[in-house]
């Protein structure tokens, strides 16, 4: 199953969470919260890339600055190869592990 998870921490709700969701919805028919055979979407407190928002995580790849434009592609890419999509971009992705690695530290502060 695909999981789309579209973060709503402050930087990405300023810069595009509420665009984001309602992209999302259009293209899967889903909510956040919802989910059908192959996908599942929700919303996330934060996946820690506030600097480059707004971000949005499709299994294990993390995409930032994310345009409306770029939704689709995100979604459609392979779970095979995460590296098909954002070659061009100037946005960085990070995996699970780097995310709870940042959370981590941030949490011993």
């Amino acid at each position: 199953m695909k999981k789309i998870c579209i973060c709503t921490g402050r930087s990405c709700k300023t810069f595009g969470t509420r665009r984001l969701t309602k992209k999302v919805k259009k293209l899967t028919g889903l909510a956040p919260g919802q989910k059908s055979d192959s996908i599942q979407v929700e919303h996330v407190e934060c996946l820690g890339f506030c600097s480059s928002a707004p971000n949005m995580q499709v299994n294990d790849t993390t995409h930032n600055n994310v345009q409306d434009d770029d939704v689709k592609k995100i979604i459609n890419t392979s779970d095979d190869n995460p590296e098909t999509y954002g070659e061009e971009r100037t946005g960085q992705k990070h995996n699970a592990e780097e995310i709870m690695d940042a959370n981590n530290f941030l949490g011993d502060l």
